[in-house]
């Protein structure tokens, strides 16, 4: 299937799978190595990575995202020829220089289409996500009606939400909700960010660890 040419949004979670590779090096490819290959194509201009607040119950308690302005462009070549090796990912048990990142770590890629929402305003030092389905028309009213009641909730950053248009990696597309929200906030949050029309729904919580490029516009 043909990703739309809308704007939206790219999901990376990941985890480290070799034992000999330390959260530095992995951390230091990701900000100085990846992300800098990313921001250079002609589509990412900004990048932002979060780490789990519940890390021990998870396999990949990393998270990335970018906002895109054209979702098809994940399926340009300029996108699948972006580098994915690197020395600083060399361990003892793969004997290669450089070595793939797919070769130390799982990942799970989605690309979203967004349907509506408003900006962080600047980089959250917290976010939780959420995928769920409902039976209802997810459009910019329901959106706006579902933020509303948010906006006034403390440390509120703001929210968006996005329609599921693809998954690849090491998780089935089966796995997740047909939509995605994602919602800022400026400390830890304890709230129910959920509505009874909502159903299976899967809720993650994160910080901060990196926010790369062009990072005052929010997302």
């Amino acid at each position: 299937m043909s990703l739309p040419s809308v704007p939206g949004l790219f999901f990376v979670n990941s985890g480290i799978t070799s034992p000999n590779l330390n959260t530095t090096a992995w951390n230091s490819w990701y900000n100085n190595e990846h992300i800098r290959d990313l921001l250079q194509t002609s589509e990412v201009h900004t990048a932002y990575r979060y780490y789990s607040t519940y890390p021990e119950e998870t396999d990949q308690p990393y998270l990335a995202f970018y906002p895109l302005q054209h979702v098809a462009w994940l399926e340009s070549e300029e996108f699948i020829t972006v580098p994915n090796v690197s020395s600083t990912l060399n361990v003892p048990e793969i004997n290669q220089d450089p070595t793939s990142c797919y070769d130390v770590a799982d990942f799970e890629f989605r690309a979203y289409s967004t349907v509506g929402g408003y900006s962080t305003r600047g980089t959250a030092p917290y976010v939780v996500t959420l995928t769920f389905d409902t039976d209802d028309e997810v459009d910019e009213a329901w959106v706006n009606r579902y933020l509303r009641s948010l906006k006034r909730t403390r440390g509120y950053r703001g929210g968006k939400v996005y329609k599921h248009e693809s998954s690849f990696g090491d998780a089935p597309p089966e796995s997740h909700g047909s939509y995605f929200a994602i919602h800022g906030f400026n400390h830890y949050p304890r709230y129910n960010l959920r509505t009874e029309n909502m159903y299976n729904v899967e809720t993650s919580s994160w910080q901060l660890l990196a926010a790369l490029g062009n990072v005052r516009a929010g997302y």
